[in-house]
């Protein structure tokens, strides 16, 4: 029996950061080996009641000590969290586990992260020292690799793989009916997805996308439906676009498992989304995307999955982003085509996360 523990940004109802818990439980028990799956959560009893795992609250030094002295390896789970762009108390919460598996002398593997922006400069060297201490880092994109690059993190095994919601093995039977009743979101008309976040510069891009969505509303009589990802973060911005269309619009108001999201996402026609997995979610079910960079995370993956997206979130282009759709319009099959093709290869990667905890369990 090998006691895995996962640690992350896990139980604060952020449907990105659940999926990727939800991946990396799947790969882990397509290993072929006896496990034990601990999970480190802000809401450990939900944590352990949506995944089937272990849980125990992230905060308690006790129970996280007791955790990491047990495991046989500590895998710190997707997305980006090594980074100080959040803060520097967040860095040094993920470190301090680090540091710990290191002195228990455990082996640790970062799987399918993003890395940075780590921006002030003390933190650099702290950062450097510990990570040149884990066994391997796998990571969701280049860019994390140049930053480790200018970190000097040399000694780990470090591969670019890709996010691991890639390889979330999606139940096809997800029933979505109960959300078209429960939200009152009609199927009269096709429906453009939403999904927008707290940012800098929020007063400009929510009156700029009340604008987008009125114009899609008058040119096409598409319905908008705005997706929070996180709770209540989200659908305080989406209430906040709302406020200012002259159009109707819906909002899911209620949080879903990320089976579901995903799933209720496949029956949309166009998505717009500044968040990440919002983006990912959409090309695994093949949906046309338009993405709005507000991290470099979110330009790299765009780029990757050959989707039109908008550069700066200070300036965004009523016109522009008009043309865009138009242009998925003029070539629907062809965009959701060629994504499909990057999509594959993508799955493909994320698998090798899987290969490398393999290979560290043996």
């Amino acid at each position: 029996m090998k006691n895995i523990l996962v640690a992350g940004y896990y139980g604060y109802q952020n449907s990105g950061d659940d999926a990727i818990l939800h991946s990396i439980c799947h790969d882990i028990r397509q290993l072929n080996i006896e496990t034990t799956i601990t999970v480190l959560s802000n809401q450990p009893k939900l944590t352990k009641r949506e995944y089937n795992v272990n849980s125990v609250n992230r905060f308690s030094l006790k129970a996280v000590i007791s955790e990491i002295r047990k495991s046989d390896v500590v895998v710190m789970g997707g997305g980006s969290l090594i980074q100080d762009l959040t803060s520097t108390r967040s860095l040094y919460y993920y470190l301090a586990i680090l540091w710990f598996a290191r002195f228990f002398r455990k082996p640790v593997m970062l799987y399918g992260n993003g890395i940075g922006p780590i921006n002030k400069w003390f933190n650099r060297p702290i950062t450097s020292y510990t990570l040149n201490r884990v066994e391997v880092i796998t990571l969701r994109e280049h860019l994390s690799k140049e930053i480790l690059n200018k970190l000097k993190v040399k000694k780990p095994i470090i591969e670019i793989t890709a996010d691991p919601v890639f390889n979330l093995e999606l139940d096809k039977n997800v029933n979505v009916n109960d959300i078209y009743e429960v939200e009152n979101i009609s199927k009269d008309k096709p429906i453009i997805g939403v999904l927008f976040r707290s940012w800098s510069h929020e007063d400009s891009y929510v009156r700029k996308m009340a604008k987008v969505c009125d114009k899609i509303i008058e040119v096409y009589d598409y319905n908008i439906v705005f997706i929070p990802m996180k709770y209540p973060a989200d659908l305080i911005v989406a209430f906040e676009i709302m406020k200012k269309m002259k159009h109707n619009a819906k909002i899911i108001e209620h949080r879903y498992h990320e089976e579901k999201l995903i799933a209720f996402m496949g029956d949309l026609y166009l998505i717009m989304s500044m968040r990440l997995h919002g983006l990912i979610y959409g090309a695994l079910k093949q949906v046309p995307l338009i993405g709005f960079n507000y991290d470099p995370k979110v330009e790299y993956y765009a780029k990757e999955l050959d989707i039109p997206f908008v550069e700066d979130m200070r300036h965004i282009h009523v016109e522009k982003i008009m043309d865009m759709i138009d242009e998925i319009e003029s070539n629907r099959e062809t965009v959701i085509s060629k994504m499909t093709f990057r999509v594959d290869e993508l799955k493909q990667e994320a698998r090798r996360n899987r290969d490398y905890l393999l290979d560290l369990l043996k």
